[in-house]
């Protein structure tokens, strides 16, 4: 079984390592980081190869908008028109070729008026085809130089510019051919009258829209990009120099370069290289959890917990970073830390946080001022949120968050600025949203809490309330075990405080420990009533037997209310295996056999949490205590002394993560404590009546 968990724990921070890789950015990234206005505050950076310029994308976009509107439209040449047109005219006036071209209709008497009239439409036609009929003068392009209506012919094996002044339209077309044929004898015009001239003039250029809207794209995608070149070992920029917009292009251009050659050459180079740093940063999570938080890594749960924050975080911040009108410093990322500081303690938040910041720096732009940024703001939040179990904390820690993280952008951009007046005010705004996702992300406690079978101080607060279900039965069938428990909560939540452990989950478990009592309650003695034991009527041995089964009993119940296993713990683990010593030693007294130790023992487990210790102890001495018949400091002193050394001997604390340093600070607290409860009283005269 345990094999099988270490495999999970394994196979959870590869899977968790690779779904990271291919959330890195896919090309090679420039690591100095620059904005415009800034100062260099590097050593000169010189060209390491021929570098073009590139264009910003506004200069890109500018010379697509002059070259859509400077696109001079291209006409395909209906070659057919004219000669359809001359056939038409030579078939109803009965004229040829020869005529049309050697004859002077005027002089020539072998022609009859009516071939008169078709060798002057003839040539009419000839002189508007010669230039160009178009249906209508709207496709064309102003030449901004010459300021001259340009249209394209394509005539096969070349392009053709000319000026729309050049061409005909439909209708010009036929007002000229009427001005040729006005200079017809009048007799032979007033002969003829309307001859439908319009039925001669057929379009020559004709304007494909499919054919130019290929040919836009075309010149567009052609446009260049770069406007000059930086030569190899040329300084880009000097050190100290200010960023101004030339400088910037070129820093721009350099970054751009880099990129475009590595993801091109060596991508494989650069994917080895954030498996690396992933790597590293796994392993020193997975070295911080075995050597300080090895009970950490003991649950599954866990460690999904923890990787799962690590991949929602930089998920989040890919999608951000991908969605280029979005801000960085919209994610909240001092969540983290208040994630696991609501299940866990500060140390392990800080840790996790700090782990978190960096798997992401290697994802977002400007990653120093990313870090500084939300590394402060989490540890204001930490420091801030100490009881999140208190309401107005988390607006208390959200408003520290959102101004902390205000004035260290602030102090950032004076340092890289040199000034107020350039910084983007609208920038301040991202941080307000994320004061708000902030508040909302925290909801999420309550699934993190049903997905990974946590509990937060929210739910321990709410257990430790002796209204709920099991307490309110403890304290109606075993109000002795009750008020013992009670007793035993107040003082584990004071020791917690001073050992460094939670004390809400003290007070909580320690409130829970003993309510397996409630199956046989006459059988402990805080519930007895005077005069009466039901241990006298049977045996030593049954009487452990009882004893022991408040533990059983006690998991029954937890179990059948749903109770959290963390509090389970208190209830199966605040006796340890510790010998049930005063029946122990009865049967010992009474029995002639020899007395098999091992059914006088609590069944454990040994505890194993800080809490769980500060219960055992707690929970015997508090015990005990009623016993004394004197309450001096030095009886209490003496009580407590001899109860922790037993426990010691007894090799209950084997499994504790409490110090020997911790339990002796603990001792002296727990005896103060006791004396304080026993204090001297004054005694009051006796009234009169």
């Amino acid at each position: 079984m345990k094999n099988k968990e270490n495999i999970l724990r394994v196979l959870a921070y590869v899977v968790a390592g690779i779904l990271m890789i291919q959330m890195m950015p896919q090309s090679s990234k420039f690591l100095s980081e620059f904005r415009e206005g800034e100062r260099w505050n590097h050593q000169t950076l010189k060209a390491p190869f021929d570098i073009p310029i590139f264009k910003t994308d506004a200069e890109i976009e500018a010379d697509r908008r002059a070259a859509e509107i400077n696109y001079i439209p291209v006409y395909r040449i209906n070659s057919a028109a004219r000669q359809q047109a001359l056939e038409l005219v030579k078939k109803e006036y009965s004229i040829d070729d020869h005529q049309i071209e050697n004859l002077q209709p005027s002089k020539s008497k072998d022609l009859t008026d009516r071939q008169i009239v078709g060798i002057t439409l003839a040539r009419g036609l000839n002189e508007i085809y010669d230039k160009g009929i178009v249906d209508k003068k709207e496709k064309f392009a102003n030449d901004p130089v010459s300021g001259e209506s340009l249209i394209r012919i394509d005539r096969g094996n070349r392009m053709e510019q000319v000026s729309i002044n050049e061409v005909y339209t439909r209708d010009g077309a036929i007002a000229r051919l009427n001005e040729k044929m006005s200079t017809l004898p009048e007799r032979i015009a007033n002969k003829y009258g309307d001859l439908g001239l319009s039925k001669y003039i057929q379009v020559v250029y004709e304007y494909d829209e499919s054919l130019n809207e290929k040919l836009k794209e075309s010149e567009l995608k052609e446009l260049p990009t770069t406007r000059g070149i930086i030569g190899r070992n040329e300084v880009v920029v000097s050190s100290g120099q200010l960023i101004d917009r030339d400088v910037f292009a070129r820093l721009s251009s350099l970054s751009k370069s880099l990129e475009m050659r590595m993801s091109e050459a060596n991508n494989v180079i650069i994917r080895g290289g954030y498996l690396i740093l992933i790597v590293i940063l796994l392993l020193l999570n997975f070295v911080f959890m075995k050597y300080f938080r090895t009970e950490f890594t003991r649950d599954l749960r866990n460690v999904l917990f923890m990787l799962t924050i690590y991949l929602f975080m930089a998920l989040l911040c890919m999608a951000v970073v991908k969605t280029e009108w979005l801000s960085v410093y919209v994610i909240p990322f001092a969540i983290v830390p208040i994630f696991v500081m609501t299940f866990f303690d500060v140390r392990m938040a800080v840790f996790e946080f700090i782990v978190s910041l960096f798997f992401c720096m290697l994802i977002v732009p400007k990653p120093m001022e990313f870090v500084v940024v939300n590394f402060i703001a989490g540890i204001v939040g930490i420091f801030v949120l100490r009881s999140s179990y208190r309401r107005n904390r988390m607006f208390l820690a959200t408003g520290a968050v959102l101004l902390s993280s205000i004035i260290t952008y602030t102090a950032m951009q004076m340092i890289q600025l040199g000034g107020f007046s350039d910084i983007k005010l609208g920038e301040y705004l991202w941080f307000l949203l994320g004061a708000i996702f902030l508040l909302g992300l925290y909801q999420l406690i309550y699934i993190i809490e049903k997905l990974f079978g946590f509990v937060s101080d929210i739910t321990l607060l709410e257990l430790s309330d002796t209204n709920q279900k099991l307490l309110l039965e403890l304290s109606h069938k075993a109000p002795g075990t009750f008020q013992h428990s009670l007793q035993v909560a107040n003082l584990a939540e004071v020791l917690a405080k001073v050992v460094g452990a939670n004390p809400l989950l003290a007070r909580t478990g320690a409130l829970y420990h003993d309510i397996g009592k409630m199956a046989k309650p006459e059988y402990f003695v805080e519930n007895q009533t005077a005069g009466y034991n039901p241990h006298n009527e049977i045996s030593p041995l049954e009487s452990a037997e009882i004893i022991r089964g408040h533990v059983s009993e006690g998991i029954v119940l937890a179990h059948k209310n749903r109770i959290p296993s963390v509090i389970l713990e208190f209830i199966e683990s605040h006796h340890g295996n510790s010998l049930i010593y005063y029946f122990y030693s009865k049967q010992k007294q009474q029995s002639e056999d020899e007395v098999n130790r091992e059914d006088f023992v609590y069944p454990g487990p040994l505890p194993k949490s800080k809490e769980v210790t500060i219960c055992m102890i707690c929970d015997a001495v508090e015990a005990a205590s009623r016993t004394l018949s004197d309450y001096s400091f030095e009886s209490i002193s003496s009580l407590v002394d001899n109860i922790v050394e037993i426990q010691t001997r007894a090799h209950q604390y084997d499994h504790s993560e409490l110090s020997l340093k911790e339990i002796a600070m603990a001792k002296e607290e727990l005896k103060v404590k006791i004396a304080n409860i026993y204090h001297a009283r004054i005694a009051y005269p006796e009234r009169g009546k």
